[in-house]
């Protein structure tokens, strides 16, 4: 009886692992979600996919698919969570016609399953046959591109040219549409702007059009002419204080030496940048230390700060540490609510 109980368990066994083996060979189909998108890596060559609503070419335009991919149930299973959402990108170039033919633009209508993925997937070592795909088929408008010397311009970060700027070099080889006429633009940050007026500065021109990717380093050096920024003084700085969490309504700053307070500070920058900084609750920050003492005379630098969303467009040209002698006044309990909402409202205008 043991015996037969034995060969029973090891017979059931058996039979499983051959099910679960033979369950897994057995061809399985799985339809999963992806995106394709359709390009070329040669500079002289753009793909443009045709939009199937406006029947306009757009750049880079990622098509949503399903497609329907087939194989032994094991592998489906390995691959489907990797392959679901993926992103798949063909390089046509070669496939779409010579480069020696006499047409300078064409549209092609590829099929996804046998022109794009040729029929199977392999990812991580698994194959997969590709069935079918909806949509099934993908419009792309083939240009070939010519080389030209494209002049540089730079302009501002409201779009206008800049006038009487230095660059070098002056132009840049770049591909294009035929008869394309465009410039090469540089757009300059009002901080760009404002290192360029002290020398030359190293900036990358990128060509974007028609093809993405073209980028090339040009010096530019701007004169007082031809930047769009402006010098100024804030007058009559206001100082706000950052306290830690802990002091907050415990403790109010009393100011004994404040001549910082008496000077203006010079700042160049956008106008707009320059208006913002001026409007602010406080120009000036002091920082306050948990280890300070209260009721005693303490000396520390004040930082300036302009607001967050102007900063890039701002450059304070008296950069320097400024002292300020200040005590920590312990306030009353009474006080407290009030100290803290002071406190709070001079860094949170």
């Amino acid at each position: 009886m043991p015996d037969r109980v034995k060969t029973f368990f090891v017979v059931a066994c058996l039979s499983g692992l051959i099910w679960v083996f033979a369950e897994r060979q057995v061809t399985q189909e799985l339809t999963i979600d992806v995106s394709v998108e359709v390009s070329s890596n040669r500079p002289d060559m753009l793909v443009e996919t045709i939009d199937p609503v406006t029947e306009q070419p757009v750049r880079q335009r990622r098509i949503d698919t399903s497609i329907t991919i087939s194989g032994p149930g094991g592998r489906l299973n390995a691959i489907a969570d990797s392959l679901s959402q993926r992103h798949f990108t063909f390089d046509i170039s070669e496939r779409i016609y010579s480069m020696e033919a006499p047409l300078t633009s064409e549209q092609k209508v590829l099929d996804i399953v046998s022109d794009l993925f040729n029929g199977e997937i392999v990812h991580q070592g698994a194959y997969a046959q590709v069935l079918r795909c909806t949509p099934a088929t993908i419009t792309v408008q083939v240009t070939r591109l010519t080389e030209i010397d494209m002049p540089v311009r730079v302009i501002g970060p409201d779009g206008a040219v800049l006038p009487g700027v230095s660059v070098e070099p002056p132009t840049v080889q770049a591909y294009v549409k035929p008869g394309t006429s465009e410039a090469a633009e540089i757009r300059l940050s009002a901080q760009q702007q404002l290192a360029a007026l002290r020398e030359a500065i190293t900036v990358a021109c990128r060509v974007s059009f028609p093809q993405p990717g073209q980028s090339y380093d040009i010096r530019v050096r701007l004169s007082n002419q031809s930047a769009t920024v402006e010098q100024s003084d804030i007058k009559n700085p206001r100082l706000g204080f950052l306290l830690p969490p802990n002091m907050e309504g415990r403790y109010r700053v009393e100011i004994e030496e404040n001549s910082v307070l008496r000077d203006p500070i010079r700042v160049q920058g956008t106008p707009t940048a320059i208006a913002v900084y001026r409007a602010s609750p406080f120009h000036l920050v002091l920082e306050i230390n948990e280890q300070d003492q209260p009721n005693r005379s303490l000396i520390r630098p004040v930082s300036y700060y302009p607001p967050f969303g102007v900063r890039d467009e701002l450059e304070i040209v008296q950069a320097a540490s400024l002292p300020v002698t200040f005590r920590l006044i312990p306030v009353a309990p009474a006080e407290a609510g009030e100290v803290a909402a002071e406190a709070a409202a001079s860094l949170n205008p």
